[in-house]
């Protein structure tokens, strides 16, 4: 895993495909399963312009 210049962004195996990491809120703990802390979604690209490197679709 490699993070890059962006915050909650880092690349992960060998096609180094970039992800998003979110925290979940302490108040919205309860609706997600025990132990689960946090959102990882894949931004489906290796390419950093193609990815956009934000997750958009996961902004707070």
């Amino acid at each position: 895993m490699k993070a890059t210049g962006e915050r909650n962004v880092f690349k992960r195996g060998k096609g180094g495909v970039y992800y998003v990491r979110r925290r979940i809120p302490k108040p919205l703990l309860t609706a997600y399963p025990q132990g689960k802390t946090e959102i990882v979604r894949s931004l489906v690209s290796g390419n950093s312009a193609a990815s956009g490197l934000r997750g958009e679709g996961m902004q707070s």
